[in-house]
């Protein structure tokens, strides 16, 4: 069954990129041009709750390690930007989604930016993909170099980590409706 979701899921991927739909990451409010960094991780996020927890601490060098690894030539900013952290979990896992976001900023300072203080809009949330699927989640702007691994690791493990920073095109708030 996982062998058959995964390889559905890198059609998906795929279908997204054969039609562009990825390509449309320019129309999404506040935006720049795109996100300037999306990571993708498999596995559980640390908790700013937990944060002296050896768990805690490999998540942070894992997340610097992906980044440096995707970003070689990266230069902290001090631009206005906007931060996404979204955990995709198939074992039952109870993680506030503040307590997500707050470790992965500190983790990421002097790499994406010289200062958390920078990120003026945070998103954060958590979907059970194992019990909702992704019928709530919109691939269409996400990154095309990390789509085949972002669908391969929910399709295949408990626990996967995106996040996305980007440069706001203003520091202005939407007041009403859903981000």
């Amino acid at each position: 069954m996982q062998l058959f979701s995964r390889i559905l899921n890198a059609i998906k991927a795929f279908c997204f990129r054969e039609r562009g739909l990825v390509a449309n990451i320019a129309t999404c409010p506040n935006v720049v041009n795109g996100p300037m960094f999306s990571l993708v991780l498999a596995r559980r996020p640390g908790s700013h709750n937990r944060k002296k927890a050896p768990h805690a601490k490999a998540y942070c060098v894992d997340l610097v390690n992906t980044f440096i690894q995707r970003y070689p030539k990266a230069t902290p900013t001090n631009a206005p930007l906007y931060c996404r952290v979204y955990y995709f979990y198939r074992k039952e896992e109870h993680r506030d989604p503040d307590n997500l976001s707050k470790p992965t900023l500190d983790a990421l300072c002097n790499y994406a930016y010289l200062d958390d203080f920078s990120v003026k809009i945070r998103v954060a949330g958590s979907q059970d993909v194992g019990t909702m699927g992704l019928h709530l989640v919109d691939l269409t702007r996400m990154d095309p170099e990390i789509v085949d691994d972002f669908s391969n690791y929910v399709a295949t493990q408990d626990h996967t980590i995106y996040i996305e920073i980007g440069e706001l095109r203003s520091v202005g708030f939407q007041i009403g409706g859903v981000i």
